[in-house]
């Protein structure tokens, strides 16, 4: 009779949370070093697919039928992810915020009858304990924005929440976490892109354990705005010091107005290691002198990717760039002209937003330790041969330099991928 083999219940248990686990969809750290819209806004990806999360549940419901220990250990990992909409519906309670890991803002388009007509809205407003946001808002979002803002308070402190994506949302869900203390434990917040979403010194006080920041833009407060914020809070506020230890990853689209300045502000991140800044409408040497640098040199000069660009592309990179980035391994920028990297310099990796043939003028390829060159698209939605010249090709494949796309694929590996779907798609219709 063959023996049967016990495991102990901590095996067991260990062997439970890797049949629940969601590969990167529930992982801040899945975000480090992502610096591209086109990654973020994949929702194919781990990081972002939704539907593979809601697989795994309900192979975790499944096995909790198995037996009444399986039942009581796998039953608080239940709603993980939360949607703020299924609140809104009634489908799950306010409560489920408390083992909530990530949470979406996200109306994901709903117009039902019972919960979200447009024409219903007038009949659903609530009043709000707060009317100097509402006037800005329309009256769809003034609705989100009180039933939202009263769901965290009565849901109370979260413990577990790392990850909030509001998915672009118009209501104002920056004045929500603003506003709550309910969001300590936060390390990342996607898809802040609308109206006033910046990151404000105020904001890092309020999630001071952020580690990577999608936002618009680098807010710093006037000294009246700041006087408010103190009485508010009842605690002194300093306006003029940007403080954020566990930024990690920094993305941010600066509006450059005439005669602003940045330079009498201190802004301190020594954990940064990912840097993206964009400039709209000029101002790209001033963006660069004053919130650049100050941030390259606050990180200790670890930044170890580096993208700046601009609508125009006109400006250069300073020659001093090496310097204050000794340890980047990854330059993406917009500008037309960058000194080349000394001999000695760890860079490899060069990211490419416009045709490589600019990157070509700019002498990229003859970089002493350049491996790659990362264009900003994906293979299946351009031509190569709009994306890269044969003389380009011909420099990379004599210095073996991989030229890929987002995706990580290289041309042949793309046509490679191509054929091969194709071939699985006709074997399935011939059947």
């Amino acid at each position: 009779m063959p023996r049967t083999v016990q495991l102990s219940v901590e095996l067991w248990q260990c062997i439970l949370r890797y049949a629940i686990s969601v590969p990167d969809f529930l992982d801040p750290n899945a975000f480090d070093g992502v610096m591209s819209d086109a990654l973020l806004a994949d929702e194919l990806a781990n990081r972002s697919n939704e539907a593979a999360y809601w697989l795994i549940e309900r192979h975790r419901r499944s096995l909790e039928q198995v037996c009444k220990s399986w039942y009581a250990y796998l039953g608080p990992f239940q709603h993980r992810f939360v949607r703020m909409l299924d609140i809104w519906h009634g489908k799950i309670p306010p409560a489920s915020l408390k083992h909530a890991v990530r949470v979406s803002f996200s109306r994901y388009g709903c117009e039902c009858l019972e919960h979200c007509h447009p024409e219903l809205d007038q009949q659903k407003r609530l009043k709000s304990s707060d009317s100097r946001m509402l006037f800005m808002l329309s009256s769809k979002d003034a609705i989100y924005n009180d039933v939202y803002s009263q769901t965290l308070n009565a849901a109370g402190p979260f413990d577990t929440l790392e990850i909030v994506d509001t998915k672009e949302e118009t209501f104002g869900i920056d004045y929500i976490i603003k506003r709550h203390q309910n969001f300590q434990q936060v390390k990342i917040i996607l898809g802040l892109d609308g109206r006033d979403r910046a990151l404000s010194p105020f904001l890092l006080t309020v999630l001071p354990n952020l580690r990577h920041f999608y936002g618009r833009h680098l807010w710093l407060a006037r000294f009246e705005v700041a006087q408010y914020v103190s009485v508010i809070h009842q605690s002194p506020f300093d306006f003029r010091k940007c403080l954020a230890r566990n930024m990690v990853t920094l993305l941010l689209t600066m509006f450059y107005l005439p005669g602003q300045d940045f330079s009498s502000y201190t802004l301190e991140f020594p954990s940064l290691r990912h840097l993206r800044v964009r400039c709209l409408f000029g101002g790209d040497s001033e963006i660069f002198t004053q919130v650049v640098i100050p941030l390259l040199k606050s990180s200790d000069y670890n930044v170890r990717s580096l993208y700046f660009g601009s609508v125009t592309g006109e400006n250069s990179m300073p020659p001093g760039i090496w310097e204050l980035c000794p340890r980047l391994e990854r330059l993406g920028t917009e500008t037309r002209q960058i000194c080349p990297p000394p001999l000695y310099h760890p860079i490899h990796t060069f990211v490419c937003p416009n045709y490589v043939k600019f990157t070509e003028k700019m002498g990229v390829f003859l970089w002493p330790n350049i491996q790659k060159v990362v264009i900003e698209y994906f293979w299946g939605n351009y031509n190569l041969k709009r994306l890269v010249s044969k003389g380009g090709r011909r420099i990379a494949a004599s210095k073996g330099i991989r030229i890929e796309d987002l995706g990580g694929l290289s041309w042949e590996e793309h046509i490679l991928l191509k054929s091969e779907s194709l071939k699985a798609s006709r074997s399935i219709q011939t059947e």
